[in-house]
């Protein structure tokens, strides 16, 4: 799941385990800001860049 609030955006797994992430999901109406106390349902997959060793994630 993902779930955005004033501090941040958040992608949670299974293990109820938090991943802050740099996302912004802006309002219809863009002076209303951005918004906020939201949860949504998804698919988070996270994969390995090989001979770096970093990883990627991606969400549905």
């Amino acid at each position: 799941m993902m779930f955005i609030n004033s501090t941040g955006c958040y992608l949670i797994d299974r293990n109820l385990c938090f991943r802050r992430v740099q996302m912004r999901f802006p309002l219809k109406n863009a002076a209303e800001s951005f918004h906020n106390d939201t949860l949504i349902d998804g698919e988070m997959t996270i994969d390995q860049i090989p001979d770096v060793g970093q990883e990627k994630i991606f969400s549905i």
